[in-house]
């Protein structure tokens, strides 16, 4: 089936062995190809190759806008394996805040960040702009505005390695978010009260936490398979690092004593997977 695309339209031409040839055409752009990757598919609109064609001839225009500004290095960035290897969780706070970058603004009459070209990006008063940007977001939420910022430190130290600028003008800023967890650290006493209560799916994901140090999903995804001849082996998510660690004595015992209920370690009361919400 053929779809109607708005600016296409096809003209046909009757080849010398008396068969009837399309060639399809996009206004303002001209004759509408197949792609190199997609050389001997079927070509005609609504095809998956056509279709590839056509989005590619509409975003000429912008890729012709976004050529040789900071848009162009946020769009390599979102192409490129460093940010397709990312776990999801991360993936998807790096689009809302390369969101945030897209459409920056120091004043409401100034252009959007996205826009500067990559001669501005070199230029070493670009930090002061960008740290600006930052201190306003910072009034709301100090924590989100380094979170962002950290971003386009980032994707500018990714187009740095690549020869697209030459400085990162956003690399080491200072922290403008302080906290003091000194009221949240657990002493001994209290482990001790949360161990004299905790039924035992707790109780292991106290110690877990408490001898391992790791993340919270790495322990919730932690397999029986990792757990061999008093050791810990297994792969971080976020950053995807080889871990190989001897399991702490008090801890050994826990884990030896434990029936195997489900090919996570830490499970529910009815040996269940823990889901990240409900723990």
């Amino acid at each position: 089936m053929q779809l109607k695309l708005k600016g296409v339209y096809a003209q046909h031409k009757k080849l010398s062995n008396g068969r009837l040839k399309s060639y399809y055409f996009l206004r303002g752009f001209g004759a509408l190809k197949l792609l190199r990757e997609d050389d001997g598919e079927s070509f005609y609109p609504g095809s998956p190759a056509f279709m590839r064609s056509y989005h590619a001839a509409i975003d000429v225009p912008r890729k012709a806008r976004t050529t040789g500004t900071l848009q162009s290095i946020i769009d390599g960035y979102q192409k490129s394996s460093a940010f397709s290897g990312l776990a999801p969780r991360t993936k998807s706070d790096y689009l809302k805040h390369l969101a945030k970058i897209q459409n920056a603004r120091l004043t409401e009459k100034a252009p959007a960040f996205a826009t500067y070209p990559l001669d501005t990006l070199e230029d070493p008063k670009i930090r002061r702009r960008l740290l600006d940007w930052r201190d306003k977001m910072a009034e709301s939420s100090p924590r989100q505005a380094d979170a962002t910022f950290g971003v386009p430190r980032i994707i500018l130290e990714w187009a740095r390695d690549r020869g697209m600028i030459s400085h990162n003008h956003a690399t080491q800023p200072k922290k403008v978010y302080k906290a003091d967890r000194s009221d949240k650290l657990w002493l001994p006493q209290h482990l001790d009260a949360f161990r004299a209560v905790a039924d035992e799916p707790l109780r292991l994901a106290l110690e877990l936490a408490l001898w391992t140090g790791k993340r919270q999903g790495d322990l919730l995804a932690l397999e029986w398979g990792a757990y061999k001849d008093g050791r810990l082996s297994f792969r971080q998510g976020k950053r995807k690092r080889k871990i190989d660690m001897p399991v702490e004595a008090s801890l050994k015992a826990l884990l030896d004593a434990l029936p195997i209920k489900a090919a996570t370690i830490m499970t529910t009361s009815a040996g269940q997977p823990w889901g990240k919400i409900n723990f």
